[in-house]
C-alpha cells in the first residue's frame, strides 16, 4: 500500500484522462485445501491494492473538478462462479461490490467506470497462479482454447471508446454461460453442477 501511494504522488501532477486498473492474478485450487494466506495475497493484488490507487486518482480528480474513466479488468467469474478458483472468484466479486458503488456515487462528478470481464486470454498467468498453499504457484501451461491478447486488446479498446458500463469479453461456452447466468440464473446453476468437470476443463486444457 505504501507502494501505491508513493506511485500516486508521482502522478497526480499530469492530467489523468483514463484510469486502468489490470493488476491481478489467477488461482486453481479446491475451496477446502485453500489457505487464508492466499486468499489475504489474493485480495491484496486483485482488490486492495487497485481499489487504493483509485481513491488517490479521484482525490485528485475531485480537487482538480476534472472528470475521468475507470477501466477496471475484472473477469466472467466476476458475474457468474466457475469451479476450482473461489479465492480468485471472490476477489472479482469484490470489484464489482466496490466500481458498482462508486459508479453511482461518482456519476454527478462526471466520472465514468467501465467493468471489463475478461475469459480465459492466452498469457503467461497460468504459470504465476497461485495454488491453494501459500508460496506454491501452479506452473501451468498456456491451453489454445483462450482468446488472443491481440484480439482481446481491441475489443476492450471498443469498450472503453465507447465508454460501455461493462462488457465481456471471452470466447465459447464462456459467453454462452454468462448470458445463461444473467438471464437464466436457476438452470445455469444446475448446469453448472452437472458440467463443473467439463467446463473447468474446457478452461484450462
Amino acid at each position: 500500500m505504501k507502494s501505491v501511494s508513493r506511485k500516486s504522488n508521482k502522478i497526480v501532477y499530469l492530467k489523468v484522462d483514463i484510469f486502468v486498473n489490470n493488476a491481478g492474478t489467477s488461482q486453481r485450487s479446491r475451496f477446502e485445501l485453500i489457505e487464508s494466506r492466499v486468499d489475504q495475497d489474493l485480495f491484496d493484488n486483485n482488490v486492495f491494492g487497485g481499489v487504493n490507487l483509485t481513491r488517490l486518482i479521484l482525490k485528485h480528480w475531485y480537487d482538480t473538478n476534472s472528470k475521468g474513466h475507470i477501466v477496471v479488468t475484472s473477469s466472467i467469474v466476476g458475474k457468474a462462479a466457475l469451479p476450482e478458483c473461489a479465492s480468485y472468484t471472490a476477489s472479482k466479486h469484490a470489484l464489482h461490490g466496490y466500481y458498482e458503488c462508486l459508479r453511482y456515487e461518482a456519476a454527478s462528478k462526471g466520472i465514468i467506470i467501465t467493468m471489463v470481464c475478461s475469459g480465459p486470454v492466452k498469457t503467461g498467468i497460468a504459470a504465476v497462479s497461485y495454488t491453494g498453499t501459500y508460496g506454491i504457484l501452479l506452473n501451468g501451461s498456456v491451453s489454445s482454447n483462450r482468446m488472443s491478447p491481440k484480439r482481446h486488446a481491441e475489443l476492450m479498446v471498443c469498450a472503453i471508446e465507447t465508454r460501455l458500463e461493462e462488457v465481456w469479453i471471452t470466447i465459447q461456452p464462456f459467453l454462452w454461460y454468462c448470458y445463461a447466468h444473467q438471464y437464466f440464473p436457476t438452470l445455469s446453476k444446475r448446469w453448472l453442477i452437472n458440467m463443473a468437470n467439463n467446463l473447468s476443463k474446457s478452461r484450462d486444457n
